[in-house]
């Protein structure tokens, strides 16, 4: 017969290593481009050893991802993981809530890639 000890059956707590794993999951879930998950990962386990926190990381990776979406940015012009997160901490700048304008037309992103278009094709005479 196996020796059974108090507790035994019992569920484990989650390793802090799990958990910091998911945390990090959960922030890359919500970043717009997925490309390059194992640097945005380093670079993102560097901003937490340094002081930020996850929920920090997560926040601004979703507005960074409200505005990539507002403004209708192209995916190839979504900065890298690596890159928001990176040692330039553009991060940063993302977590504070981004005010937005009622329809996606009038925000001030979209208006400003609207003018730069129509500047783009028509010279600085518009």
């Amino acid at each position: 017969m196996p020796l059974s000890l108090p507790g035994m059956d019992a569920p484990r707590p989650a390793s802090a290593k799990t958990t910091i794993h998911d945390e990090f999951e959960k922030v890359h879930k919500e970043y717009p481009r997925k490309t390059g998950k194992e640097a945005m990962r380093r670079c993102c386990f560097t901003r937490v050893a340094q002081g930020a926190t996850w929920n920090q990381l997560r926040l601004a990776a979703q507005n960074y991802a409200r505005q990539c979406i507002a403004s209708g940015t192209e995916e190839r012009f979504v900065k890298h993981g690596a890159t928001f997160f990176g040692r330039d901490q553009w991060w940063k700048d993302y977590l504070q809530p981004l005010q937005y304008a009622e329809t996606p037309e009038e925000h001030p992103f979209v208006a400003a890639a609207k003018k730069q278009k129509r500047e783009d094709r028509f010279g600085d005479h518009v």
